[in-house]
């Protein structure tokens, strides 16, 4: 059964701390009977589910360990969630010990734009000097922070959602 953790969305395989996200769902699950609560179907016919091993719920751990995103779009009124990310961002866990944590479903965004010719040429790099991370012309981030300067293609950390 092909399950769609309901209420949090991980980092993608191919995007920074996606292995590690992999790696602690599977540490939790893998080779365990678990419960799951139907929550519906997605667009892509996956069952949306609350996964829970014994009291434990899944969804919420990843979260609060810092290896997922409350996503608001599908549970705007989770507070569970909700807290549980506040949590993890305080304390910089997991994703959240980096500087610039990207989200999947901006990442794949930018990845559906590389792949269909939509992204138009890179004109220019923009580096934050307040986290390292260097973005390109056709980033949201791109000239966004008062702490900055125009840099090289090859200055400082790419950015996890244009790849600097």
């Amino acid at each position: 059964m092909k399950v769609r953790l309901a209420g949090i969305d991980s980092p993608e395989r191919g995007q920074a701390f996606g292995a590690k996200a992999k790696q602690a769902l599977s540490g939790k699950v893998f080779g365990k009977t678990v419960q799951v609560k139907d929550r519906g179907k997605d667009k892509y016919d996956r069952t949306l589910g609350v996964v829970r091993l014994g009291e434990e719920n899944v969804n919420e751990q990843l979260v609060r360990q810092g290896w997922a995103w409350w996503y608001r779009k599908y549970a705007p009124d989770n507070k569970t969630l909700e807290a549980a990310e506040a949590e993890a961002r305080k304390a910089k866990r997991g994703l959240w010990a980096d500087a610039n944590p990207v989200p999947p479903w901006d990442w794949r965004q930018a990845q559906r734009a590389k792949t269909d010719g939509k992204q138009p040429a890179v004109t220019g790099y923009w580096l934050n000097t307040s986290t390292g991370v260097r973005h390109n012309s056709n980033c949201a981030n791109y000239r966004n922070t008062k702490r900055g300067r125009e840099c090289g293609p090859g200055e400082g950390k790419a950015c996890g959602i244009c790849g600097g």
